[in-house]
C-alpha cells in the first residue's frame, strides 16, 4: 500500500511539472517557435572624426651627386678609405687609390688647362701684372721707385715728417740715417723730436732737434722711434712706432696719403711694382641666363674688369 501511493505521488507530481512547464512554453510565445537568443554584441569604440590636414607623404629623397664627379669623390673616397682602414683588404685599398687616381687625374687635367687659357690673357695672365725675367723686373722696379720719388717730391710742398726719439735709444741711432736719408731723397721737411731733451749721441739732427712740449702725449707716442706724416694746419697721422727701412717708409707714407686723399688712387698706382689688371666686382643682380653660360659670364667679367692702360 506504501510503495502504491509513492507511486501515485510521483505521477502527479511529474504531471504538475509538465503542465508548469507548457504553461510557462506558451506564456513566452512572442519569442517564436526557435526561442533561442543571441548574446547582445558589445558596442562599437568611437570613431574619431576624420583631421582636417591629410597626413604628409613621404617625399623620395634627392638623388646623390653622378659617380665619379667632383662631388661624388669628395664624399666617397673617406668612405672607401674608412672602409679600408678598418678592413684592409686588398680590394678595399686598391678601390680608394683608383678613386684617388680618378680625383688626382682630374686635378691634373684642370692644372693643364688653365695653363693654356692664361697665357695671353690680360686679366688672368700674372706676367701682364709683373714679369717673370729679370731683366725684366729689374727695369719694373726701377720705374716704380722712379714714380714713388716724383709723387714724394710732389708731396713735399704740403706735408713733412715729425719723429720723435729718446737720446737713450739705441733703435733711434739707427733709425735717424734713415730719417736724413728719406728728407734728401724726397724734398721732405723733417721735424725733430727729443723726449728726454737731449741731443742724439751721433749729433743727428744736433742743429734741428726741438724738446718735447706734450706734443708726445697728446699723439699717443708710446715708444721710440716714433714717426708721422703731417699736414698743416691740423692732419697728424701715425706712420710707424718702431724702426723702419727707407723702403717701407716711403710706402708707408703714401699709403697713409691716399687714405687721407693727399693723393689719387691712379697716382699710387703708378708707384707700385706690380700693375694691377683686376678689380673687384661688386655684388650684382644677373641674369640666369648669364650665370648658366660659362662664356657669357666671361664676357661679362672681363667688362667690368677692363681698365685704361698705362
Amino acid at each position: 500500500m506504501r510503495l502504491t501511493f509513492f507511486a501515485v505521488v510521483i505521477a502527479v507530481s511529474a504531471v504538475a511539472v509538465s503542465v508548469s512547464a507548457e504553461s510557462r512554453f506558451y506564456d513566452r510565445a512572442a519569442e517564436g517557435w526557435f526561442w533561442y537568443r543571441d548574446p547582445p554584441e558589445p558596442e562599437a569604440a568611437p570613431v574619431a572624426p576624420p583631421s582636417a590636414e591629410p597626413s604628409p607623404q613621404p617625399t623620395a629623397a634627392p638623388p646623390g651627386p653622378a659617380p665619379f664627379s667632383s662631388a661624388w669623390l669628395k664624399s666617397a673616397i673617406p668612405q672607401y678609405l674608412d672602409r679600408a682602414l678598418d678592413n684592409p683588404t686588398a680590394e678595399n685599398v686598391r678601390a680608394v687609390l683608383y678613386l684617388q687616381r680618378i680625383a688626382v687625374d682630374k686635378a691634373t687635367l684642370y692644372s693643364e688647362l688653365s695653363q693654356q687659357v692664361t697665357v695671353g690673357d690680360p686679366y688672368l695672365d700674372t706676367e701682364f701684372e709683373r714679369p717673370l725675367s729679370t731683366f725684366a723686373v729689374q727695369d719694373v722696379d726701377r720705374a716704380a721707385a722712379a714714380a714713388q720719388t716724383a709723387l714724394l717730391r710732389h708731396l713735399g710742398d704740403s706735408i713733412g715728417v715729425l719723429w720723435f726719439y729718446r737720446s737713450d735709444c739705441a733703435f733711434c741711432e739707427r733709425q735717424a740715417p734713415v730719417i736724413e736719408a728719406l728728407g734728401r731723397s724726397t724734398g721732405l721737411a723733417v721735424m725733430t723730436v727729443s723726449l728726454d731733451g737731449l741731443p742724439m749721441p751721433s749729433g743727428a739732427f744736433a742743429q734741428s732737434f726741438v724738446v718735447d712740449r706734450g706734443q708726445a702725449a697728446r699723439l699717443g707716442v708710446q715708444s721710440t722711434p716714433a714717426i708721422f706724416v703731417m699736414k698743416p694746419p691740423d692732419e697728424v697721422e701715425l706712420v710707424s712706432q718702431g724702426m723702419m727701412q727707407l723702403s717701407d717708409l716711403r710706402e708707408r707714407i703714401l699709403l697713409v696719403a691716399r687714405r687721407r686723399g693727399w693723393i689719387s688712387d691712379e697716382a699710387w698706382e703708378a708707384t707700385r711694382p706690380v700693375r694691377r689688371t683686376t678689380v673687384a666686382v661688386a655684388p650684382e643682380a644677373l641674369d640666369p641666363a648669364v650665370v648658366a653660360d660659362p662664356a657669357a659670364l666671361v664676357a661679362h667679367l672681363r667688362a667690368r674688369m677692363a681698365r685704361p692702360p698705362r
